[in-house]
């Protein structure tokens, strides 16, 4: 989930909208290449934290909800603190 937000933190800053939102090809991508990927749980992952994003129907459009938002802020605080 962490990949998943900082991903739409980096979507919103980059102007492509300057929406919170990522893909879900792009994360899977991301947690490849970070030797994180889950492959039988990938989704598993977004439905059971549902909460923080506002719809998973168009994974190519993602948006992250106000909970997700929040949940945002304290990766950010995690990952500065590392």
């Amino acid at each position: 989930m962490q990949i998943a937000l900082l991903t739409a933190l980096e979507n919103a800053t980059s102007g492509q909208g300057a929406k919170f939102e990522f893909s879900m090809e792009n994360v899977r991508e991301r947690c490849k290449n970070y030797k994180v990927y889950d492959e039988a749980n990938f989704k598993a992952h977004f439905r059971n934290n549902l909460r923080f994003f506002k719809s998973l129907k168009d994974e190519e459009h993602v948006e992250v909800s106000p909970e997700g938002l929040t949940e945002l802020a304290d990766v950010i605080s995690a990952v500065t603190m590392k």
